[in-house]
């Protein structure tokens, strides 16, 4: 971005960077996650020319096989509307169903994000067969790998987890930990 700038100075603007939140930081922020478990991030896409990117699912496959948290950003469609996170799940199982690690299970805790940072920011909690609705996008989702205590009880008493969900999801997480090479 910074090259841009030079061509408002150039015809006699001042500029000034002012640097901002990301998304990223943002989340882990809302969502009371450890920053030092955050693995890479990777971004659902749509499919194109007929062909789903398994990057996401092959992210997520790494970060939880280590115990890691994983930011999950959403695509944008050609004409600019942002994916939601019905569509984003649903790409997902079809990943699932490519790629059969027992990644997107119902064991697995999602947690769904809309518009963070935003007035009408939204948080919810639940699995891949329960996808709430979010209403406005733009949207993200968060897919927590091994919780320490602190993050448990902050997803339970702050942001309203379920207990047995967080349970099963720290369970998942452990046998996929111990599976993996």
């Amino acid at each position: 971005m910074r090259p841009l700038l030079s061509l408002p100075k150039k015809r006699g603007f001042k500029v000034k960077v002012i640097n901002s939140v990301s998304i990223v930081c943002a989340l882990i922020s809302q969502l009371g996650l450890s920053p030092y478990k955050l693995g890479p991030l990777a971004t659902i896409t749509y499919p194109r020319m007929g062909v789903l990117s398994m990057r996401a699912y092959e992210v997520l496959n790494e970060n939880l096989s280590r115990g890691l948290h994983t930011i999950l950003l959403l695509d944008i469609k050609d004409g600019g509307d942002f994916m939601n996170v019905q569509e984003a799940v649903e790409l997902l199982k079809k990943m699932e169903n490519i790629g059969k690690l027992g990644i997107v299970s119902n064991d697995l805790m999602v947690i769904y994000a809309a518009r963070i940072g935003w007035d009408n920011q939204g948080i919810k909690i639940s699995t891949v067969n329960d996808v709430p609705d979010m209403g406005d996008t733009p949207h993200t989702i968060v897919i927590p790998g091994l919780l320490n205590p602190v993050e448990q009880d902050y997803l339970v008493n702050i942001l309203g987890a379920n207990e047995e969900l967080v349970r099963r999801h720290t369970a998942f997480i452990s046998r996929f930990i111990n599976k993996s090479p």
